[in-house]
């Protein structure tokens, strides 16, 4: 792999990193969408997200609740569209095409 040296001020905007941030961040806006829609704590969101637990030999289940199913999908709908209109002005920002 060859390095390429500049100045800081010849930096140019890295299309990788630009893009990745915008789709992590989306995860994060899920996860704390839901948190805060449906009371849960971040551990609990994990946990309602794997849905099956061993514990002491015993698998327990913690299935979502009707509510939670529909508010995941508004939240979803919501987040995806945000982040669909944050990509577009990235890409044309960028000049990517």
């Amino acid at each position: 792999m060859k390095y390429v040296y500049v100045n800081e001020s010849e930096l140019e905007p890295n299309p990788l990193r630009i893009l990745y941030s915008a789709f992590f961040n989306a995860s994060a806006m899920f996860r704390a969408h839901m948190c805060r829609e449906c009371n849960f704590s971040e551990p609990t969101f994990y946990r309602k997200m794997r849905e099956v637990h061993q514990r002491n030999g015993r698998i327990r289940i913690l299935p979502l609740s009707g509510a939670e199913k529909d508010k995941a999908c508004q939240i979803a709908a919501l987040v995806s569209k945000n982040l669909v209109q944050e990509v577009e002005s990235l890409v044309i920002s960028l000049k990517i095409e």
